[in-house]
């Protein structure tokens, strides 16, 4: 399954130099990636998914096998592995890893030029 992840098209520094439209046009982009994503994490039951990012990395997430840990989020490049953060869903288990709240930012920066998501 496949789903798509709408490309952000304004200029970021319109927040810091745009008109009042301007600054609602890119906070509607900014909510539409972000429901997305949301959709996908929350909204669906998946074993894993994988996207390229905006450098051309391949992005994994899967779950972890590290106990505590929920989720790994691993960075590919044509040469192998890069590197990998890791998430979990219950706050107790934090000190281990990040917030799904911070996964879900760094999938949203991660895809700012837009992506397709292979969900298995």
């Amino acid at each position: 399954m496949f789903r798509t992840i709408p490309a952000r098209k304004s200029d970021p520094c319109v927040f810091f130099h745009g008109t009042p439209e301007e600054k609602a046009a890119a906070e509607q982009e900014e909510k539409e990636i972000e429901t997305a994503w949301k959709d996908i994490l929350y909204g669906m039951s998946f074993d894993a998914f994988q996207f390229t990012n905006n450098i051309g990395n391949v992005v994994i997430l899967s779950p972890s096998i590290r106990p505590g840990i929920d989720w790994q989020l691993s960075y590919f490049d044509d040469r192998g592995a890069i590197m990998h953060g890791n998430y979990c869903w219950r706050k107790e288990n934090l000190k281990n890893g990040h917030s799904m709240k911070e996964l879900l930012r760094e999938l949203q920066t991660q895809t700012t030029h837009g992506a397709t998501v292979e969900i298995i």
